[in-house]
């Protein structure tokens, strides 16, 4: 039995990455779509089942979804710059 959702419009998309997320659920993949569509990380909400210290919120874009190399790869690799772009 196929069940077609009756949503449109921005209540589709919403449905559409709300079944996304349930999809990707431990699989590794949320952080990349999560930077691919520029979503936030929301984690602190009402009824939320995450421990204390993992109910955090990061915005869409934040510094927190970018990997990092460590400094002494930067300091001893001469193929990395500073600044790429």
């Amino acid at each position: 039995m196929v069940l077609l959702s009756t949503n449109s419009g921005d209540a589709l998309v919403k449905e559409i990455r709300t079944q996304k997320r349930v999809e990707l659920w431990g699989e590794g993949l949320a952080f990349f779509d999560m930077k691919r569509t520029n979503t936030p990380l929301e984690r602190n909400y009402t009824g939320s089942n995450h421990p204390t210290w993992g109910k955090i919120n990061y915005p869409a874009g934040s510094p927190k979804f970018t990997f990092q190399f460590p400094q002494k790869e930067m300091n001893t690799n001469s193929n990395l710059t500073q600044n790429p772009f």
